[in-house]
């Protein structure tokens, strides 16, 4: 363990925050229920109503990398690919229940919708504009992070593109918000020790993966995410954000 992965697992105070992975936020369920990437936003303000009643507090990465400290139950909400409906949705309940989130986002302004998903039959969705997205920022209620250049497979990029992907989709977001990009997300999850590297070398401080990741006290650029389903039910989210998620995991085998 590094310097700074000691510091950081001492300013947590514990070896497991948890991070959870949402994508969209809708007032309804898309039709024909082909997404499994949504929850609505009554289910997501069960999901803050829930939090607080057990004393958690959201927090961000630029929390951890700051100096203030880190609240005695931390845990991380993250939304994938910055789709409109994180401004539309998300934003007014982080407002309403005094909470915070990471949105990651997409380096390439120019894409308007999750096209890397054609054919697999995800409903197609728009993406946050540029002021949507610089509103986001300076909400004080999202930190914006990078989840790459255009959604790539960070493995299928030689080592020139993948520089170009990881360093030119965190200046793009400097550019667009005014303020650092400090973590990436990888997309689909898919990291080796080739990209972990990487970004460390484009400038994140922090990498998060999905189920298949490392704690804070391991490794902060490969740092493992809690995924919430449409399905996932309220004892559910329960597991999802207690310390002794990741050991049940491995209980059952599926980590």
């Amino acid at each position: 363990m590094s310097a700074n992965e000691t510091a950081l697992a001492e300013r947590l105070g514990r070896r497991n925050l948890p991070i959870l992975c949402y994508h969209r936020v809708l007032a309804a369920p898309p039709p024909g229920g082909t997404s499994n990437i949504h929850v609505t936003r009554e289910v997501f303000a069960a999901h803050l109503r829930q939090l607080r009643r057990r004393g958690l507090a959201t927090i961000t990465f630029a929390d951890l990398a700051g100096e203030r400290p880190v609240p005695k139950r931390p845990v991380i909400l993250s939304f994938d690919d910055g789709y409109r409906d994180n401004y539309e949705h998300l934003l007014p309940l982080l407002d309403q229940y005094d909470a915070r989130a990471v949105i990651f986002a997409l380096g390439d302004r120019n894409l308007r919708s999750n096209r890397w998903d054609e054919g697999s039959g995800m409903p197609q969705a728009p993406l946050m504009s540029d002021a949507e997205l610089r509103a986001c920022a300076s909400s004080g209620r999202m930190e914006i992070g990078c989840h790459g250049l255009a959604h790539r497979h960070l493995r299928d990029l030689d080592d020139g593109a993948l520089e170009e992907e990881l360093r030119a989709g965190k200046a793009s977001l400097e550019a667009v918000t005014g303020r650092p990009v400090i973590s990436f997300a990888y997309p689909w999850g898919e990291w080796s020790r080739r990209e972990r590297e990487a970004v460390a070398r484009a400038g994140y401080l922090f990498g998060v993966a999905t189920d298949h990741g490392t704690t804070i006290a391991e490794d902060r650029y490969t740092l493992a995410r809690r995924i919430v389903f449409p399905r996932t039910s309220g004892f559910g989210f329960y597991k999802k954000t207690s310390p002794w998620y990741r050991r049940y995991r491995r209980v059952l085998g599926r980590s």
